[in-house]
């Protein structure tokens, strides 16, 4: 009864009843149990994803999910899917089962004895052997169904061009023949060219869909357009120069950067916002997580705003300034921004100091950049043609590759990792492998874009195999096969192509909800999701800091209460004397100790230094190490160096520098080290007149960035003129703090014992005319309308912002704004220094008011492009005679060498200037520059006589001639009537007039006294002096000069 009421219940429930077993059906079982044991010991079709413990006890089941497990074994997708399934249910299985979480995969690993005893116990449970089994079907069906739905959506698959044979080249394939012979017509759309010339040159970005492309042009012209229907979506003029733009969020809003500040515009061409914050931008980059809207200006300010609430986030001083090269690393938010002097910075906008700093390309400025997807790689091209590829995980140099023609302009890479370099007219396109490796075979793909000039931009189109090249003539479209990225992930925000305004709007709201904030940004993207480490020790020791910082904290004095009492007695007024006669004493002491530190460093001045070891120093006041000689010379190996004695030193008023002797195999260097906190003269000048700081900052900038710049490289290849090579430029400047500024350069050396002289002053003629022919030389290659300006547009717009666009010391807009005024003044009192020399003369009472009354106007004829601004007119109809000026012409930055050339008539002696300090160099008028160099260099026994126009004619002869000799003039007639003698000899006495006003009013202040040219010791003593502070005929020569120059003009 007990058997059969059983049944009944188990019918009830739908269960099958399980009748007794006799002797033989408890036998049939037991074989049974042993060849499913077999069975289970058999290895199973995919071993790896199969759960621990599975009993199948029906056929039907049993063959379900044995077609499952073939099906996933034959696919490696499935494979996986089905693995990474299992390794979560498994664990859940088990917790539930044996209620332990394991979180591997093989459970004996992690069980004691005692579980794994359970573990073998309950295998034999049918019902948890059915349970197990019910859980692999549904796994293996998800890994079915997810990969069929996989092979549903991914309609395209990744593909490369790929040659037949090994010798086809890739590179050899045309966009024309891609378009005719190999692409559908669909595709085949995507090639294209829009020429656009009267605003040109232009730039071109995709937003993140790759959708809508955005055009802007230098000259203004600024156009929004739609890749897909390729129609115009809007355009307009904002008729400034724009330098740059970037989308926001979507296409609905996108940001410019235009002449002075940023503006931000919508998809009607309707002007949004002006950013005022940022001024005179460069660069601009969106954030498009952070809704952060950063930008790159000219002073070197990198500045953060927050598009969603219009917020300043952060502005922060770089203090190396940028040709506006920034690009964002996708993964972490973090900024790279390339700078001038070769160096490469990282920012986030929770610090105001960069998080790295790395040396990328040493004596050459970063010119374009690129980060890959992943955040792992980046990609930087130089001005010395080189692109060097970068690990960001570690900050090494995996390799470089010289690119051959021009300097890499523009680079970018795609979803796939093609990387796509613009230089000189041309776009090359790379492989994957070029960030592991060299290319060994050429390029993927090679385009040219003649008489287009240098490329803009060129940048690929997300989930397309395109790529958009912005150059001198308009807009190109390129195929890229391989290049785009196949699978669209549309859950990601604005990265639908296909989404209608109802959806741009529902993804613009769940983009502001998951808005991340600016302090979230950091080097390391998990640290945001990393759990802080806690323990006793680390929280006892945190309040030991706390403490420690706590007592470091000025505590407020208690304020003793004053009493009368007590103070009549005897004691108290014996005291009080005491105290005033240990003060006394002290007094004494003290001054006593002033007066032998005085006498102390009288001494040390009076008594020459042994070695130059505070010069040796880099920036931060630590010695110079052998690595540095080693990278920036290009040495193979340098064990170590020595100090020079204090005679090979230089120590001037704004910089301090010094020979540098290499070991073991003598080579030698200059070091020049400028760290204005350090110079005395520094200090004056923050208290007497500090915008001569800045000015000083800008100054030796542009020593770092002409040395290093293409025009400087074809100026000493085609004249022969020798500038000293600059190896390495460290520049840091700091216009908010001046005084923290520092600068150091290593230049080639102009050594005694390779033939290298200076003189006091000039007075051989050879000397003077072999000086006087390399800036003719120098002139007339950079005139106005020479082959440089034709032939080289890529280095002459480098040359534009690399120098001054005013050059010369002397001009008043680099002096104190009153000196013109003060010209009177400072003649009556400076004259009575010389007045047994000039008290004879009749200008001796009214020639500071003569030249007081025409020193404003001589000022501004004699440097037209001070003021351009301002001045334009004047500016405009002084072009025609516009070159490039040395701009410090004294006699301190002139070295002669004797050479010896072999001519047809046999040997030939000549004489070798090399010209240094380029701090003052910039455009202006080559007369301006000659008369600088007569009245501060030449000794006033060659000038006398005639010997003025002597010089002043050679010049002109040797001017004339390098005119047509380097294309500025067809003949020599052109030359000579474009540029005539009279013309040359009016300007020049302009700028005569021009550099006495500075003399009086200025640097007649250094004047301490006369020196013959016989006097070796004090030769040696004023070698850094100009003429007209150191050498009485000249002073003579150069007054009466200017007399003469006054009469002959009515004044």
């Amino acid at each position: 009864r007990h058997s059969t009421t059983m049944t009944a219940l188990n019918k009830k429930k739908g269960k099958r009843a399980r009748p007794s077993k006799s002797g033989d059906d408890a036998n049939t079982d037991t074989k049974d149990k042993k060849r499913e044991q077999q069975k289970g010991d058999e290895e199973e079709p995919y071993s790896n994803v199969r759960a621990s413990g599975i009993h199948v006890s029906n056929e039907e089941s049993r063959s379900q999910l044995q077609k499952l497990r073939d099906k996933v074994a034959a696919s490696p997708r499935l494979q996986t899917l089905a693995q990474s399934s299992h390794q979560v249910a498994a664990s859940e299985e088990r917790q539930a089962v044996l209620k332990f979480d394991d979180a591997t995969a093989d459970p004996k690993t992690r069980l004691n004895d005692k579980q794994q005893r359970a573990l073998t116990r309950r295998k034999g449970n049918k019902r948890v052997a059915a349970r197990l089994e019910r859980h692999e079907t549904r796994q293996l069906e998800a890994a079915v169904a997810a990969g069929e739905a996989q092979e549903i959506l991914e309609t395209t698959q990744p593909g490369m061009m790929e040659p037949e044979n090994d010798m086809e080249r890739t590179f050899r394939m045309t966009q024309a023949q891609l378009k005719r012979q190999h692409l559908d017509p669909v595709a085949a759309k995507n090639i294209f060219d829009l020429t656009l010339t009267e605003c040109a040159p232009y730039g071109f970005k995709y937003d993140r869909s790759g959708r809508y492309g955005l055009l802007y042009g230098q000259k203004g012209h600024l156009a929004l357009m739609d890749n897909h229907q390729q129609s115009l979506v809007t355009e307009f003029s904002v008729r400034e120069r724009v330098r740059d733009a970037c989308f926001l969020h979507n296409f609905h809003l996108w940001a410019a950067a235009q002449k002075n500040h940023a503006f931000i515009y919508d998809h009607n061409g309707a002007e949004v916002h002006r950013l005022e914050n940022h001024l005179e931008p460069l660069a601009l980059e969106f954030l498009p997580h952070h809704w952060l809207l950063a930008s790159i200006g000219r002073t070197g300010w990198l500045k953060y705003q927050d598009t969603s609430t219009g917020q300043m986030v952060g502005a922060f001083a770089t203090k190396t300034p940028s040709q506006g090269v920034l690009r964002q690393n996708p993964i972490n938010a973090i900024l790279h921004i390339g700078h001038t002097n070769g160096t490469v910075s990282l920012w986030c906008p929770s610090t105001s100091k960069y998080l790295v700093k790395m040396q990328c390309h040493r004596g050459a400025a970063i010119i374009s950049m690129a980060i890959d997807a992943t955040g792992h790689t980046m990609v930087t091209g130089g001005a010395d043609r080189k692109v060097r590829i970068w690990d960001l995980r570690m900050y090494k140099e995996r390799h470089w590759m010289d690119v051959g023609a021009g300097v890499p302009t523009s680079l970018d890479l795609s979803q796939r990792n093609l990387l796509s370099v613009g230089h000189a007219g041309r776009v090359s396109v790379y492989s994957p492998s070029i960030l592991q490796r060299r290319p060994e075979q050429g390029p993927y793909m090679h385009q040219l874009f003649p008489r287009c000039g240098p490329i803009e931009t060129v940048r690929f189109r997300p989930f397309e195999d395109v790529l958009g090249v912005g150059h001198a003539r308009g807009i190109s479209s390129m195929v890229i096969p391989g290049s785009g990225d196949p699978q669209l992930d549309t859950s990601e925000y604005h990265l639908n192509p296909m989404a209608d305004a109802k959806q741009l709007r529902e993804q613009e709201v769940r983009a502001l909800l998951d808005k991340l904030q600016p302090d979230m940004i950091a080097l390391d993207a998990q640290q945001v999701a990393s759990i802080e480490p806690s323990d006793f020790h680390s929280r006892l020791e945190q309040r030991r800091d706390k403490e420690e910082a706590d007592d470091l904290k000025p505590k407020p004095k208690k304020r003793e209460k004053k009493t009368k009492r007590g103070q009549s007695k005897i004691q108290v007024q014996m005291r009080r004397k005491q105290r005033n006669v240990v003060a006394e004493h002290r007094k004494l002491v003290k001054e006593s100790q002033t007066q032998d530190q005085q006498q102390q460093e009288q001494q040390q001045q009076s008594q020459p230094q042994s070695s130059s070891n505070d010069i040796l120093r880099d920036l931060d006041g630590n010695p110079l190490s052998t690595e540095y000689f080693e990278q920036a010379m290009g040495l193979p190996i340098v064990d170590g160096y020595t100090c020079p004695s204090e005679d090979d030193a230089f120590r001037g008023l704004m910089s301090n520098g010094c020979r540098v002797h290499l070991l073991p195999g003598g080579e030698t260097a200059f070091y020049k080290r400028i760290v204005f906190e350090n110079l005395d003269h520094a200090r004056t000048k923050l208290q007497s007149a500090p915008f001569k700081l800045k000015r000083d900052i800008k100054s030796y900038q542009v020593v770092g960035s002409f040395l290093s710049s293409q025009a400087c490289q074809r100026l000493t290849e085609t004249t022969g003129v020798h500038i000293p090579k600059c190896y390495e430029a460290q520049m840091e400047p700091d216009y908010d703090n001046p005084m923290q500024s520092k600068f150091s350069f290593l230049l080639q050396d102009l050594a005694p014992w390779d033939g290298w002289y200076q003189r006091w002053l000039l007075h051989d003629r050879t000397e003077v005319q072999a000086t006087l022919t390399t800036y003719a030389k120098i002139h007339a290659f950079f005139w106005q309308g020479s082959d440089f300006w034709r032939t080289e547009p890529e280095a002459a717009r480098e040359f534009e912002g690399a120098v001054w666009k005013s050059g010369s010391y002397v001009q008043p807009t680099q002096q104190n704004d009153n000196q013109c005024r003060m010209v009177a003044k400072e003649w009556a009192v400076k004259k009575l220094r010389f007045e047994p020399d000039l008290a004879s003369f009749d200008y001796w009472d009214n020639l500071g008011e003569r030249l007081q009354s025409v020193a404003p106007e001589c000022g501004r004829l004699a440097h037209p492009f001070a003021n351009d601004d301002d001045d334009a007119e004047l500016s405009q109809h002084y072009q025609q005679y516009r070159t490039f000026t040395h701009g410090d012409p004294k006699q301190a930055n002139l070295f002669f060498r004797p050479t010896t050339t072999a001519t047809e008539s046999g040997p030939e002696q000549q004489l070798q200037v090399g010209l240094i300090d380029f701090q003052w160099a910039g455009f202006g008028l080559a007369a301006t520059d000659i008369a600088h160099f007569l009245t501060s260099s030449v000794h006033a026994d060659r000038l006398v006589d005639g010997g003025e126009e002597e010089l002043q004619r050679y010049y002109f002869d040797q001017l004339q001639t390098y005119l047509v000799e380097y294309g500025a003039c067809r003949t020599a007639e052109e030359a000579l009537e474009q540029y005539s003698f009279d013309t040359f000899i009016q300007q020049y006495e302009t700028a005569v007039l021009d550099l006495v006003r500075l003399i009086v009013a200025y640097t007649w202040n250094r004047f301490t006294e006369h020196v013959d040219k016989d006097d070796e010791a004090g030769c040696a003593r004023t070698m850094n002096k100009t003429s007209y502070n150191k050498s009485i005929p000249n002073i003579i020569w150069l007054m009466s000069r200017c007399d003469e120059i006054l009469k002959s003009r009515g004044v």
